[in-house]
Order: structure tokens, then C-alpha cells, then sequence
């Protein structure tokens, strides 16, 4: 996963260097990964397909996309402090879900602001590199720290 980005020397050492975390989460049917770099940033990943059913063809690549970063102010301009990010189950495409804090706060502030955490899921096409969004929820407490994704029960 890790030797198909290539790193210019500046951008690795800013990577190491940087006090911002990164995530990196992996699609429930493993069609691909993403990587939260530089708080905004999100690194995606398509895997190969692998064809199955030709015996000649067997262990070949059917599709070979190469990676994409995709800059999530451009999904949304509110996006500010990445909390979390989750896949969830059960969607056609893949469908990622950002947790995040538009407006800072802490608990010194709550008496002022208290409501500053929001969810926001997004499809992606990664073959197309579109992503829309599918719905978001605003006005979440701001002590929010982790997006969990349930799987439907068998």
C-alpha cells in the first residue's frame, strides 16, 4: 500500500514532522483505503480486482487506478478538525464517513459553544474520483472522539 505513493523528500519530511494525525481505514468489501494526511487531506487507495474466473488470466489485474488525494474542503467547506473517519457497511460504493469539528472548542467554552461536532458520509467513485455527498448531521456535542461502523447482523 505504502510503496505506491511516491514521496517527494519535502512532503515526507513534513509528514514525520507534522503534528496532525493520520487515519488510515480500509472499505469493509476491501475495494479500497484511505489515509487522512495534512487534517484536510485524504489519500485514496483503489485496490486491484483480481479476475477469478479465467483460468489464463487468473492472478492478472483487471483495473490499476492509481492513487488520488482528495482535498475536503472542496467537499465541504466547514470541514475544519478531522475527529474520526469510518467506511460503513451496506452501501453500493464505497461510502466514508468524517466526523469533524467546524469550530474548536473545549470545556472552558462549552457555556458558550457547545455544539460544534458534525458527521458528513460521502459515496466514492473512486473509478470516476467523484463524491458526492449522501447526507450530514450537524449540532453534534462537541466531546465527540470516534465514529463507529456497525455491520448489519446476520
Amino acid at each position: 500500500l505504502f510503496r505506491s505513493v511516491d514521496f517527494q523528500e519535502e512532503v515526507y519530511k513534513e509528514v514525520i514532522s507534522s503534528q496532525l494525525k493520520s487515519i488510515l481505514r480500509v472499505d469493509p468489501l476491501h475495494r479500497c483505503g484511505v489515509m487522512l494526511v495534512f487534517g484536510t487531506h485524504l489519500a485514496v487507495f483503489p485496490f486491484r480486482r483480481e479476475l477469478a474466473d479465467d483460468q489464463d488470466l487468473k492472478g492478472s489485474a483487471v483495473d490499476e487506478m492509481p492513487h488520488y488525494v482528495i482535498d475536503l474542503k472542496s467537499i465541504s467547506d466547514r470541514i475544519a478538525n478531522v475527529v474520526d473517519i469510518q467506511f460503513l457497511h451496506g452501501y453500493y460504493e464505497p461510502t466514508l464517513l468524517i466526523l469533524f469539528e467546524s469550530l474548536r472548542t473545549w470545556p472552558g467554552r462549552v457555556a458558550v459553544r457547545q455544539d460544534t461536532c458534525a458527521l458528513i458520509a460521502i459515496s466514492m467513485n473512486v473509478a470516476q474520483r467523484v463524491h458526492p455527498v449522501i447526507w450530514s448531521l450537524s449540532n453534534l456535542p462537541f466531546d465527540c472522539f470516534k465514529a463507529l461502523a456497525v455491520p448489519k447482523p446476520l
